[in-house]
Order: structure tokens, then sequence, then C-alpha cells
């Protein structure tokens, strides 16, 4: 529609450019500064229902969204402040949203565009299965994320195979929490880890690493009372190591 296209443009083009488009699609004088006023609220609490209401205008339809949307809000109360933003201005394009609809974006670099966007499509499912069935997702645009981490140097070592530090090993289904816990303690000292899916052949699990280029994999003890090893991929060392003071 010629209205909800222009609405969707007041972000780039600002209120006048956004005024003259609805001009331009004849819509009526009044409307287009009722359809602007309500375009522009942007709070980040429920706040916004008192805007609406004071507009002056209602319906069916719109007394419904500005339930639903106050419904999420209430809910991303614990959220911290600024990260939630109700913005009446979105549009989604496609026509089989049912409800609220979001986009998000980046918080140190607002200006650049949405990095991801969904909403609510109650009973999409049911046009593939008989059943009725709620539904909600979001899409990742994942060439403009990564075009961001690029343009700021954010995506590493580029000649490497994979950003993956230290491949864990599993010696055993008995030992994968051990495992894991091994994985979490060096993810929080900053190291990008990958846990192997199973307990496979110890064979097995150095050739993923061989084949994914992982420059360490880590060897949890196999027997209670043994060492923790880590051996060096590039160098073909191996040596004790403690998950809570080694380095690469």
């Amino acid at each position: 529609m010629p209205v909800t296209r222009a609405i969707d443009k007041i972000e780039k083009i600002g209120v006048d450019g956004t005024r003259k488009l609805l001009v331009e699609a004849g819509i009526a004088a009044q409307h287009i500064e009722t359809l602007l006023k309500l375009a522009t609220i942007k709070t980040e609490n429920e706040s916004f229902v008192e805007q609406v209401l004071a507009l002056g205008v209602s319906s069916p339809m719109l007394a419904e969204g500005v339930a639903e949307l106050a419904s999420v809000m209430a809910q991303l109360t614990h959220v911290e402040r600024g990260y939630v933003v109700a913005d009446l201005s979105i549009v989604r394009g496609l026509d089989y949203y049912t409800g609220t609809v979001y986009e998000t974006k980046l918080l140190e670099n607002r200006d650049f565009g949405s990095i991801c966007s969904g909403g609510r499509y109650d009973d999409l499912a049911g046009n593939y299965i008989n059943k009725h069935l709620p539904g909600v997702g979001i899409s990742i645009g994942l060439s403009r994320l990564f075009d961001y981490m690029r343009i700021n140097g954010k995506l590493g070592d580029l000649t490497r195979k994979s950003p993956t530090d230290v491949l864990v090993c599993v010696p055993s289904d008995e030992k994968r929490v051990e495992a894991a816990g091994i994985a979490n303690t060096l993810r929080g000292r900053g190291m990008n880890v990958e846990l192997y899916h199973s307990s496979q052949k110890i064979k097995k699990q150095m050739e993923y690493a061989v084949r994914k280029g992982i420059p360490f994999v880590w060897f949890p003890p196999f027997e209670d009372g043994q060492a923790h090893e880590v051996k060096n991929m590039t160098t073909g060392e191996q040596s004790h190591a403690d998950p809570k003071t080694w380095t690469k």
C-alpha cells in the first residue's frame, strides 16, 4: 500500500520527505498529519498507548495492535533500558504477519540499518499441515552483518580456515559434562572453543580438527586423576595444561 510504503521510509527520508510521498499518494492532508504523528511515536515503555489514544482515532484493529504491543513491552521490562523500543514506524513488507513485528539494530551503530527482523504469523503453518498453530520468527541479514564486521575489522584473521581456537575432545559419554565444563572455562577466558559433538574415537576427533584447521586440541582426563593435555596441531607438541591458566 502507498501509505505503508511511505511510512517505511520515514527513518531514511524524514518526516517532510514522508509527507511529500503521502501527498503524492493522494492522502487527505488531515489524515497525513495523523499518520505522521502515529509513525513518530517511539518509547521505551508502554507510554505509547496514551500517545496513540491522544490522536483521537480508533478502530478494532488499532485497538488490538496497541494492546498486543503493550503486552509485549510489559513482558520485556526486565531487559536493560535502551535495548527495547516500541517504534510505531516499523513496517514489514510481507503480508502474512498477524501481529507485532520487530527489527533489530546494532547498539554501537543504530544508523547502519536493521540486521534482523521478523514478527508474529499465527497459523502460517496451516498452509502446509492440517493444524492451527501460533507462530513467531526472525531472519538474520548475514550479508549485512558480515559487511559491518568486515568494515570495522571484527572478523579476525581471515587467513585461518576456522575461527575456532580450541577443539575440546569428548573422551566418553560419561565425560561429556566434564568436557563441556572445560569448554565453558576456556570460552570464559576469551577463546573460541568448539566441543566435539560425540564421543567418537579420538582419531576421528583429531581428523575433524585437521580438516577445519583448528590449531589446538584439548584432551580432558581420560581417567580420574589424569592430567589435562593440549596439542599444538601446527608443531605436534603435546603437554599438560590447566584450563584456568593455559594460554595459546
